[in-house]
């Protein structure tokens, strides 16, 4: 449904407060009603953006979602080039996933009882991620910084890119040992290796 800008503004509130609440106690042992009286809200109103607790769940998500991807791009535009730009979208989205991890490890600890469709996150972050990508390698071909025989495989290289850089990102949010993720170092020469077969 389309929204007032007040309406926007009562629904990202909504939203704000569910995050804390299910970051403080967990997905299963909120309610709607707590998150209705937290926010200072009737549940009536609740009730009319969310249908329910996983329709909560996924405005938390999503919103979290275009949030991250803002900073991502916004970071990645400080490039003086191509090469740059896409290190810094690459890593910035790894960096950005560390600061949010205790939104996720929300999701890690309670994932076999959310009803909640990650297959619809993935697309959603395979989408704004793959559009970046590919405009990035684009017009770094066109400015002849990155070598013009892979034109032709641009979405590919887009695809493969993005879905690495995903793999280290999941690792981070599933896995109890980050000794080889953890670290801003390791990232810049898990991108240098990426980035080296581009090279004009």
């Amino acid at each position: 449904m389309s929204l007032t800008l007040k309406e926007q503004r009562i629904k990202d509130d909504l939203i704000d407060v569910s995050k804390k609440l299910f970051q403080l106690f967990g997905f299963v042992k909120t309610t709607m009603e707590d998150i209705a009286k937290t926010a200072r809200k009737s549940k009536s109103t609740l009730y009319r953006f969310f249908k329910n607790k996983e329709e909560v769940l996924h405005g938390v998500i999503t919103k979290e979602i275009y949030e991250l991807h803002y900073v991502v791009v916004k970071e990645s535009s400080k490039g003086r080039n191509s090469a740059e730009k896409l290190r810094l979208y690459l890593k910035t989205i790894l960096t950005e996933t560390k600061k949010k991890l205790l939104i996720y490890s929300l999701i890690k600890g309670e994932l076999d009882v959310i009803p909640f469709n990650t297959a619809i996150v993935k697309k959603k972050l395979d989408t704004l991620d793959m559009e970046e990508v590919t405009g990035i390698l684009r017009n770094g071909i066109i400015l002849k910084e990155f070598s013009s025989s892979y034109y032709e495989y641009v979405s590919s290289i887009a695809y493969y890119l993005v879905n690495a850089t995903r793999g280290l990102m999941l690792q981070l949010v599933f896995s109890d040992d980050l000794s080889n993720v953890d670290n801003d170092n390791n990232f810049d020469v898990f991108i240098d290796i990426l980035l080296k077969g581009l090279e004009s």
